[in-house]
């Protein structure tokens, strides 16, 4: 059985700690007027920013695929974990297949005294567990999966709505770049 620890979720805090918020100016010529700066530079700095948020977005997505792997296989552990829990309830040996590489399984008839399972954590490391132990435990990371799967939607709805500010705003600097020109 495998079941990977996961680390600490990263909570909708420390996103919007980390990525600032964008910004939208109503008066995009004042705003030119008030930085001092070329609107040629202003439009470096917001591609910049609009890249950093698209990159975060790439990260989060990043954490998502992981996190939605793991979800099945600590699922598939634990409905392993609860099968044995109640062959022993219900005094009998439990005949399964397990797989020893891609394609080749082998056919094990487990005792239904046996009451430790060996749980993978990650890094090559596998700990023996009790039944009940490694129940707990697989249920606790399952409760984690789930919880940082959705601070991971949240996060992203937040870079989201970030990064359409930071384009919009991108866009009116263009705009406003092109009027410049015409002058």
């Amino acid at each position: 059985m495998s079941a990977e620890q996961l680390g600490p979720s990263s909570t909708a805090s420390v996103i919007r700690q980390v990525v600032p918020k964008a910004q939208f100016f109503e008066d995009v010529p004042a705003f030119v007027k008030e930085s001092g700066k070329d609107v040629d530079e202003l439009l470096g700095e917001v591609q910049s920013t609009l890249q950093r948020y698209r990159h975060v977005e790439q990260q989060l997505q990043e954490k998502k695929m992981r996190l939605m792997s793991k979800k099945p296989e600590i699922q598939k552990c634990l409905d392993a974990i609860n099968l044995l829990v109640d062959k022993r309830e219900e005094d009998e040996d439990v005949e399964v297949d397990f797989p020893l590489a891609d394609q080749v399984y082998a056919r094990a008839r487990v005792h239904k005294d046996a009451g430790y399972v060996g749980l993978w954590l990650g890094a090559g490391v596998m700990v023996e567990y009790g039944l009940e132990e490694a129940k707990g435990l697989l249920e606790e990371q399952l409760v984690s999966c789930e919880q940082q799967l959705t601070e991971v939607d949240e996060d992203w709805g937040y870079v989201a709505d970030q990064t359409t500010t930071t384009q919009v705003t991108l866009a009116r600097l263009y705009n406003h770049s092109v009027e410049l020109a015409r002058r």
